[in-house]
C-alpha cells in the first residue's frame, strides 16, 4: 500500500511493483514531478492522488483502467496504458524501448 511520498520534492517515481493499493492524496504537493509508472499489480487507486500538481505524464502497466480505480483518480492528468504492440485504435499508449518509456504515435 503507498500511503504518502516521503519526499515531496521528488522529479519521478517508481511504485514498487508488489504494490496494490494507492491512498488519495499519496502525491499531494509533488508539484515537481513528471513522470510516474503505475505497476499493473495497482488494482486500487482510492481517490485523487495528484491534487495541487499542473504537469504530469501517469503511465499505467495495464492496458486499461481497472475497476478499483475511482473517478476522477487522474485528476485530468495525461494518461497512458501499456501496449506491446503499436495499437490500432486511438487513444494514449506507450511501450518499453531499451528499458525507456516511448509513447505511441
Amino acid at each position: 500500500m503507498l500511503v504518502k511520498a516521503k519526499n515531496v520534492d521528488i522529479t519521478s517515481c517508481n511504485i514498487n511493483n508488489n504494490c496494490v493499493f494507492i491512498l488519495e492524496g499519496a502525491f499531494n504537493n509533488c508539484e515537481n514531478m513528471t513522470n510516474i509508472i503505475i505497476p499493473n499489480s495497482v488494482n486500487i487507486i482510492s481517490g485523487k492522488i495528484f491534487k495541487y500538481m499542473e504537469h504530469i505524464n501517469v503511465f499505467v502497466e495495464s492496458e486499461e483502467e481497472k475497476e478499483g480505480f475511482v473517478d476522477g483518480w487522474n485528476d485530468k492528468h495525461a494518461v497512458y496504458f501499456y501496449r506491446k504492440q503499436k495499437p490500432s485504435e486511438e487513444g494514449k499508449y506507450w511501450y518499453y524501448q531499451n528499458n525507456e518509456i516511448k509513447i505511441w504515435e
